[in-house]
């Protein structure tokens, strides 16, 4: 047991480094389960009365839990008002794993929530020929098919006042103006590499960053959507956060993971909707899984209403006199 708790200590604190490394980075991605360990451990030393053990655990699992306090639901917070007279936004993003084959499952997910807008990443030829349903609905789209991971599509019901496929460092993405009851949302929809090597890491923070600056030249409203293997416990996604001047939309609802389905034990929360100030997060919720190794989430937005110009300062009544 001894040799377990030296394990999660030294786990726990890694993410002290993730700025600097590439393993600790990808270490500070599963605080959630240190947090569980480290506390079962305290416990059994705690019967044990190993009171140094304990301790050190009890102070590794709060290190842990500090960073998601942000995301734990609050239910003062977890549904927030709709701006009087305006709509909202439904978005549903979902990795459909370019081997996975069928479309059914997802396609009756999609007719049940009805989004204003979908994006699929990891979008095949396969799947292109197997969503006309989505085209009959979803008259404005873009489409990317590629036979690998580096597929994507964006449909909506919305119109779109300009649309676009976008670099982002090797691989691209899609940018449209959508032209909401409200007013112009600009949507960006991308699908940023596995942090799996070292290498594969550094290509996604430089996807971080060339999104931080795409983000940038944007003046409005603006969402960013879809896969961005890193979670929100990561120092670098709370550093492009700041950055950008965005907030996720699981902030305050959800410690939900998207991935992997298949083993929800080390369940970490990758797939993300992030919005400007400009945006009301109303809700945000994962939905059922349907044979990706990616659940998909829906975030509901609404724009805020533009601020009230201020009153004209009254006229001087003496200014521009003739004095007598």
């Amino acid at each position: 047991m001894t040799y377990a708790a030296a394990a999660a200590l030294i786990a726990s604190l890694m993410p002290l480094g993730a700025r600097y490394g590439w393993a600790f980075d990808l270490a500070a991605n599963f605080r959630v389960q240190y947090v569980v360990v480290d506390v079962l451990l305290a416990v059994a030393f705690v019967i044990r009365r190993k009171h140094i053990w304990w301790l050190a655990l009890a102070a590794c699992a709060v290190f842990s839990a500090w960073p998601l306090l942000p995301y734990m639901a609050l239910p003062i917070d977890a549904v927030a008002a709709t701006p009087a007279s305006h709509h909202t936004i439904k978005i549903l993003s979902a990795n459909v794993l370019f081997e996975n084959h069928s479309a059914k499952r997802l396609l009756a997910i999609v007719r049940e929530e009805s989004p204003d807008i979908v994006l699929l990443v990891e979008y095949t030829p396969e799947w292109a020929a197997q969503v006309d349903e989505l085209r009959a609905t979803y008259p404005y789209r873009l489409e990317g098919p590629i036979k690998s991971p580096w597929g994507i599509a964006l449909f909506s019901r919305l119109p779109f006042d300009s649309s676009k496929a976008i670099p982002v460092g090797p691989s691209y993405g899609v940018q449209a103006s959508v032209r909401t009851p409200d007013g112009p949302l600009m949507v960006i929809g991308t699908h940023l590499a596995s942090p799996t090597t070292p290498w594969r890491a550094g290509v996604r923070n430089s996807q971080l960053d060339s999104l931080a600056t795409r983000v940038a030249r944007v003046s409005g409203p603006v969402v960013v959507v879809g896969d961005l293997n890193i979670t929100p416990y990561s120092p670098l996604f709370q550093d492009w956060l700041a950055r950008t001047g965005l907030t996720d939309t699981r902030r305050g609802r959800t410690l939900s993971p998207s991935w992997p389905v298949q083993l929800p034990i080390v369940g970490v929360p990758i797939d993300h909707c992030v919005v400007s100030h400009d945006v009301v997060i109303v809700r945000h919720r994962r939905l059922p899984a349907f044979g990706s190794d990616h659940y998909p989430i829906l975030a509901e937005l609404a724009l805020v209403p533009p601020a009230p110009p201020e009153p004209a300062p009254p006229a001087d009544k003496d200014k521009g006199a003739v004095p007598e």
